[in-house]
């Protein structure tokens, strides 16, 4: 038996509407997200295997900087993961923190 999480919201008649709230956010990154990311990079035409290859190179990046952030927190021996444990990780990558 499978649990799913629910979330109540009221709507303009302050009726108690339930609503699965996993099925709303879309898991890792959608094609759409690809093509407004390459659109802002430049590029206006792309194959179709780019949307595949970019969301698991997406998946890939995000899984180790992640984890590169959770060991970085364990060796402040820190609890929760900080800003600063995700600057540490971009700057251990090349990467400047992005900001806004």
């Amino acid at each position: 038996m499978s649990q799913k999480s629910i979330a109540r919201v009221r709507d303009a008649r302050s009726e108690v509407r339930v609503r699965d709230a996993r099925s709303e956010q879309p898991i890792g990154i959608t094609p759409s997200s690809v093509r407004r990311i390459a659109r802002r990079a430049g590029i206006l035409k792309m194959n179709s295997d780019v949307y595949e290859e970019m969301m698991l190179r997406y998946d890939a990046f995000v899984g180790t900087l992640v984890h590169e952030m959770c060991v970085n927190a364990k060796h402040a021996r820190n609890e929760e993961v900080s800003e600063a444990d995700a600057r540490a990780s971009l700057r251990e990558r090349g990467l400047a923190p992005v900001y806004g």
